[in-house]
Formats: structure tokens, C-alpha cells, sequence
């Protein structure tokens, strides 16, 4: 993957240690567009330093996890990844995950 020269701006994120980019890239439209687009458009996000990405079950009936799971995979750990949950207790919680 080539690294632009423009980076989006990074923030820490808590006390955690990790690094995020402050411009998240959204899951909800993802729904709407195939692998192949979002893997193009992950490609870009990633050159330019992006490495937040947003997702929710509730997006197509989870259709924007899994295209994300394919197009992130070999490259997961190069992301933070937040995934909603509707849930509404910390057992209900791990059972969308």
C-alpha cells in the first residue's frame, strides 16, 4: 500500500495508546455498494493515514460487517474497527459481536 504525502490528522485515543484518524469512514452506505468499491475506497482511506472505521449490525442486516470482514481481511490489525450494537446489555452486546 503507497502512503500519500497528505495524512488525515491522527488523535490518541484515550488512554488506550492506539492512534486513530480523526475522519472515520462509515459502514452505513456500504450496504449500497459492492466489495469491490469498498475495497477501492478502503485502499484510498488507508493511503492517506484513515484507520477508524464505523460499522453497525443494524446496517443491511449486517451486510456492511461482513463486506467490511472480507474486504479488511490479511489487513485487520492496520484498522480500529467499531462495530454499534442496539443491544442494550453487556451479554446482549457480545452476542452481536
Amino acid at each position: 500500500m503507497k502512503k500519500s504525502s497528505l495524512q488525515l490528522p491522527k488523535i490518541e485515543l484515550g488512554k488506550t495508546g492506539k492512534v486513530l484518524s480523526r475522519l472515520g469512514l462509515g459502514g452505513f452506505h456500504q450496504v449500497e455498494i459492492s466489495t469491490e468499491i469498498i475495497n477501492n475506497v478502503v485502499d484510498i482511506y488507508q493511503e492517506y493515514g484513515g484507520n477508524y472505521i464505523e460499522t453497525a449490525r443494524g446496517y443491511g442486516d449486517g451486510a456492511s460487517e461482513k463486506k467490511l470482514g472480507r474486504v479488511l481481511e490479511g489487513r485487520r490489525d492496520d484498522f480500529i474497527l467499531c462495530s454499534k450494537s442496539e443491544a442494550g446489555t453487556a451479554d446482549a452486546i457480545r452476542r452481536d459481536i
